[in-house]
């Protein structure tokens, strides 16, 4: 699964000086995927991220979405 591949990535990071009670990153890295590159995290919560526009380009890549 997706989460074992984040965990493999992911290396610790700091955590902000103030949350602010909002889901914050405490572990980030990249897993290179189908020619791109995928920045993931691992919140506080321990929930598993993919950054946004990584995950876009991904789809878009496997769509064709990134042809002319």
């Amino acid at each position: 699964p997706i989460e074992h591949l984040i965990d493999a990535a992911v290396k610790p990071g700091p955590p902000p000086d103030k949350p602010g009670g909002l889901p914050y990153p405490t572990h980030a890295g990249h897993i290179p995927l189908a020619g791109l590159t995928l920045k993931v995290y691992v919140l506080n919560t321990g929930q598993r991220i993919i950054d946004a526009a990584d995950l876009e380009a991904f789809l878009g890549k496997l769509t064709g979405g990134d042809q002319p």
